[in-house]
């Protein structure tokens, strides 16, 4: 969920939370433009912002590409991949 400041100062809310799991995990980030960092909280065994910036690395590695280059190939065992440009340029993320 994205929450924006009504008063044009560009700052947002950034709540993220883990909905496939009942892990409990969340992240809430607050962005204002004129800062070099966000200030951030979260909890829950998952480091859901760790897992953002490692998905913002690896966007960012295929030169950012948009929306309309990206597809998503969903196997049937189940596994997705993440794509741009085409199937057999799968974006992945690092194992940890």
């Amino acid at each position: 969920m994205t929450f924006t400041a009504k008063d044009d100062s560009g700052e947002a809310s950034i709540y993220v939370f883990d909905r496939g799991t009942a892990s409990g995990s969340w992240a809430l980030g607050e962005y204002a433009p004129h800062e070099a960092s966000w200030e951030t909280r979260s909890a829950g065994p998952r480091d859901l912002w760790a897992e953002i910036g490692a998905a913002r690395a690896v966007w960012e590695a295929a030169d950012r590409p948009a929306r309309d280059r990206l597809g998503l190939t969903v196997t049937a065992d189940g596994e997705h991949r993440l794509w741009a440009d085409d199937p057999g340029h799968v974006l992945a993320l690092p194992r940890g």
